[in-house]
């Protein structure tokens, strides 16, 4: 550095890292999530990213935009759980994150479809959900079938 340059803006010692965004939040707080409850042995998770693709013909030069993920305002996490086969999304929120109108639409359809829909602000909310997603799951099975909740809680071995 000459004399007379002046340093660029955020060099030195003095620079303060920036402060992460809420969208960057949430991505950090998805995949913690993700490593702590997706190798549940019951629960198949995978991860709902939404969006649009460009894709672009090589013989005629159009244009297509091509959707992918499961819809506008769909929950970022979504997953099947056993033995039941019930769906359930999880729409990871940091603490301060709003929750859109398209996306409120979007969880009480899939709600009134028999999902079973939760936002989750912290991993311990996503564990939380996971549980109350069995304990749902099960009083909906002994409700059709009337039959006592078990005593034991060992998991079954395939035959």
């Amino acid at each position: 550095m000459s004399a007379n340059s002046k340093p660029r803006k955020g060099a030195g010692a003095s620079a303060k890292p920036a402060k992460p965004t809420t969208k960057r939040m949430e991505s950090i707080l998805q995949r913690n999530i993700e490593i702590a409850i997706g190798s549940e042995p019951d629960f198949l998770m995978l991860r709902n990213s939404v969006g649009s693709a460009k894709y672009v013909q090589e013989t005629t030069g159009k244009t297509f935009h091509v959707p992918y993920g499961l819809g506008v305002g769909s929950p970022d996490l979504v997953g099947i759980l056993a033995p039941w086969g019930v769906f359930v999304g999880l729409e990871v929120k940091d603490p301060n994150g709003v929750v859109e109108p398209h996306q409120t639409t979007s969880h009480e359809l899939w709600r009134r479809f028999g999902a079973l829909v939760y936002v989750v602000r912290s991993v311990e909310d996503a564990r939380i959900a996971l549980q109350h997603a069995r304990r749902e799951c099960w009083m909906r099975t002994t409700k059709m079938l009337d039959v006592p909740m078990p005593r034991i809680s060992t998991p079954m071995k395939a035959t």
